[in-house]
């Protein structure tokens, strides 16, 4: 299966999301370990590679060396619609707690349009 990798601006805000797909786990997930610092906050895991073992999908707030923040999306595979949507809906809320901004029922078309674009960039710019 191919592996694909892109990154998206969240314009306006600060923040991007580095996509991952693919289950070349001895390859993408050293590559991810290396290069993002990222504490594990769940005993049962050490690295990337156990979580990805395990999961069908993941999105993790990760820092730069610069200390940046970045949402990081890994999905096994990149036609599972339903796994890809389920980690976007994470990523949103993760969007919404380094913003500020915060979801509500009257604001609930804000996250449907953030997790449109989101899933838009992924499908055009990762899959070209």
């Amino acid at each position: 299966m191919k592996q694909h990798q892109c990154s998206i601006r969240l314009a306006p805000s600060h923040l991007q999301l580095d996509f991952y797909a693919g289950e070349d786990f001895d390859k993408l997930a050293w590559e991810i370990d290396d290069r993002y610092d990222y504490e594990f906050d769940d005993n049962e895991y050490s690295n990337f590679i156990e979580v990805m073992k395990e999961r069908k999908g993941f999105c993790h707030q990760v820092y730069e060396e610069d200390g940046t923040i970045k949402l990081l999306v890994w999905v096994r595979d990149i036609n599972d619609m339903i796994t890809l949507s389920h980690e976007i809906i994470h990523a949103t809320w993760y969007i919404q707690k380094f913003t500020g901004f915060n979801f509500s029922y009257e604001s609930q078309e804000m996250q449907c349009y953030l997790h449109d674009y989101i899933v838009e960039q992924i499908l055009v710019k990762c899959l070209k």
